[in-house]
């Protein structure tokens, strides 16, 4: 059996349909069915990279890291890092449910949603909640994220990073 990973944004891989629009994910699991397996990855603080909504004298998009606060009291990821453990990965599939965590599994929350461009005021999180044991299989979950760094050829095709990035050749 061939098998594929496919790695993207939890809004991407998801497969609970949100409002209107249908993900990657929805499509892959009408054609795939529990063989396709949705791992979402989240963190209660840090930072990312992300492409900035301002752009640059040059008119570039910036590629920059973005901080990532504490996670709300609420939030998915609050709950998460109340485990005490770090990282770690849940399996909803296999791990077994009491009623209450079915509850807490089905009920929407706020979670994280830092995608590939942010503003500045961008809070990362979404206006809107979803249930992560219907739209996700399983969650990895960091306590911290760091950014990822851009490459060379990336860092001098766009305008990436910072002058310290650039200086220290990250």
């Amino acid at each position: 059996a061939t098998r594929i990973i496919l790695w993207a944004h939890n809004y991407h891989i998801m497969t609970q349909r949100l409002a209107s629009a249908r993900s990657m994910g929805t499509y892959l699991r009408s054609l795939y069915g529990h063989r396709y397996y949705a791992l979402g990855l989240t963190f209660e603080s840090g930072q990312h990279q992300a492409w900035s909504t301002h752009v640059d004298t040059s008119g570039k998009f910036l590629l920059k890291s973005f901080v990532a606060g504490n996670a709300p009291e609420e939030s998915a990821e609050w709950y998460l890092d109340k485990a005490g453990l770090d990282p770690f990965l849940i399996d909803f599939r296999s791990t077994s449910k009491t009623e209450l965590v079915s509850a807490w599994l089905a009920a929407p929350r706020r979670v994280r949603s830092h995608g590939a461009q942010l503003s500045d005021t961008d809070t990362g999180f979404a206006d809107g909640a979803y249930s992560l044991g219907e739209a996700l299989d399983g969650v990895l979950f960091v306590k911290t994220s760091t950014r990822a760094r851009p490459t060379v050829r990336m860092r001098d095709r766009f305008s990436a990073g910072t002058d310290s990035d650039k200086a220290s050749g990250r």
